[in-house]
């Protein structure tokens, strides 16, 4: 399960967004995806303290399945989409909290790995490098160092 990236996220890699940019679907889907994942472990969380009532538990996590769901299959993932689709067909069926946290653990399983083989993909420190470059080229052509760093190179 950890070992390799998914077969999706190596397609993933594939992918070209707006202007042949690979990083765009890269840094959506890795973003998307933690947010998911995150949800749906607070949503097991409150489901195994039993704080909240199946019904609605049931009906939130739907809407956020089928949200998400509504956007990726444009980037192809035809496995983390139709796992997700699954999941919000069983969960009609499921009638009790504790089934509820197995069917929300697997799921959760499956997209925090997804998760963390994107992110793997993500040359973080490169990608906050290259926006503190351009962020300090800004600044000093705002605040006009640059006219003069030229004065003082020229004396």
């Amino acid at each position: 399960m950890w070992l390799q990236p998914p077969l999706e996220v190596s397609k993933l890699l594939q992918t070209v967004g707006a202007l042949n940019n690979r990083a765009t679907p890269l840094i959506y889907l890795e973003s998307e995806s933690r947010v998911l994942v995150e949800d749906l472990y607070d949503l097991r969380q409150v489901a195994r303290e039993g704080a909240v009532e199946l019904e609605s538990l049931k009906k939130i996590t739907e809407a956020l399945l089928l949200s998400r769901n509504n956007g990726w299959p444009t980037y192809k993932l035809n496995e983390t989409c139709e796992l997700m689709k699954t999941c919000t067909r069983l969960l009609k069926d499921v009638k009790a909290l504790d089934e509820y946290v197995d069917l929300i653990d697997s799921v959760w399983q499956h997209l925090n790995t997804w998760n963390y083989w994107l992110d793997l993909q993500i040359p973080w420190y490169q990608l906050c490098s290259t926006i503190e470059r351009s962020r300090d080229k800004k600044h000093r052509k705002i605040t006009g160092q640059n006219k003069a760093a030229k004065l003082a190179s020229n004396r």
